[in-house]
């Protein structure tokens, strides 16, 4: 895969994580807020099962939010190792 195109999908899959991160956390802090299922037209059965349960909701939540941040982690580490590899690059082409 070319270098563009290894970081292109890494910054996409940065920004990807940080989007999920950002719906985890609202996830984490609305939990005790009462929602009604036919206000949000985006809701899916899972959104459904913990409208009933803010506990429920705020463990989702985490779990999103742990996922995110693995993710995240994966894409800059995609990045370093792409940095590493054009320095070694330039080092052997110097």
């Amino acid at each position: 895969m070319p270098v563009s195109n290894v970081l292109s999908s890494a910054i996409s899959g940065l920004t990807s994580s940080a989007e999920r991160a950002g719906k985890a956390a609202e996830r984490i802090v609305t939990a005790d807020v009462p929602k009604q299922a036919g206000s949000n037209s985006s809701l899916d059965v899972q959104d459904t099962v913990s409208l009933s349960d803010p506990a429920l909701a705020r463990i989702e939540g985490q779990v999103e939010l742990s996922q995110a941040s693995t993710n995240f982690k994966a894409n800059a580490a995609v990045i370093r190792a792409e940095d590493e590899r054009s320095e070694r690059l330039l080092d052997i082409t110097a």
